[in-house]
Formats: C-alpha cells, sequence, structure tokens
C-alpha cells in the first residue's frame, strides 16, 4: 500500500489511489477521517484498523 502508516493499526491515503484504498481496506482498515492541505485538491484519507 502506498501511504503512510501511523502507530497503532492507522494509515493515511491519497484520495486518488484507489488501489490503495482497496488494498487497505482488503486487510480490514476502514476510513476514520479525511483531510485536505492547503493549497490541494484531493483529500488524504486516514484509515483505522478494525
Amino acid at each position: 500500500m502506498s501511504g503512510l502508516r501511523l502507530p497503532g493499526g492507522a494509515a493515511v491515503v491519497l484520495a486518488s489511489n484507489e488501489d490503495g484504498l482497496r488494498f487497505a481496506r482488503s486487510l480490514g482498515f476502514s476510513e476514520f477521517e479525511r483531510h485536505v492541505l492547503p493549497g490541494d485538491s484531493v483529500p488524504f484519507i486516514t484509515l483505522r484498523l478494525g
């Protein structure tokens, strides 16, 4: 999965990375929150196990 791994069973994936999101979800991750960085238009999705 292309994305940032966070401690505690969390990951951050760019919303346009459909393969990465599909892979994370296949491992049991679910969406926790979305955020857009200043100057960007595509959100980052924080996923957590469970």
